[in-house]
């Protein structure tokens, strides 16, 4: 672990020995295998280990009490210890764990999803907010710029909505 070995063979120069390979680094490979192949509730499912070992998830509250944005944070003390590699894919983990705020809840009252559909959009930009600060942490600055145009393009469509209900224009 993290040790110089001798080469390979005769020709091969020192090189940094990783294996065993990380469990975690394990779990991400498969999140983003599974996303790739179109298995978005395997990849989620995947990536849970490493979201549960790298944060901290608060409490469940009241829906009064509740604000999207402090339910998790960082587990400062695993990020610290883990490796680049494993901080890189747990970046693009967190990436795919923020696309199920894009998923549709249908309903006849569009003004009743609202809340939950902007809720769960909010959640998920904290998960890439905490993926570009680990990013800029391990110096991954176009891993950072990607997680902040996501962020952006799944904010967009809270800054351009006009949130009017019939009953407030009686």
């Amino acid at each position: 672990r993290g040790k110089v070995v001798q080469g390979i063979g005769e020709t091969s120069v020192p090189i940094v020995a990783l294996l065993p390979l990380p469990t975690l680094l394990i779990w991400g490979h498969l999140s983003l295998s599974a996303h790739q192949m179109g298995l978005g509730d395997l990849a989620r499912a995947a990536g849970l280990p490493m979201y549960k070992q790298l944060v901290h998830e608060g409490p469940d509250r009241q829906l009064w009490e509740q604000s999207p944005l402090n339910k998790d944070f960082l587990n400062m003390d695993a990020v610290q210890r883990a490796p680049a590699p494993v901080l890189r894919v747990f970046v693009l983990v967190l990436s795919i764990l923020a696309d199920k705020a894009d998923e549709n809840t249908e309903s006849a009252d569009p003004f009743l999803t609202m809340l939950p559909k902007h809720k769960a959009r909010l959640h998920a930009s904290k998960k890439l907010v905490m993926g570009m600060y680990i990013a800029v942490g391990i110096d991954d600055h176009s891993l950072a710029c990607r997680s902040a145009v996501q962020v952006y393009n799944l904010l967009l469509p809270l800054l351009r909505k006009k949130m009017q209900h019939e009953f407030l224009l009686d």
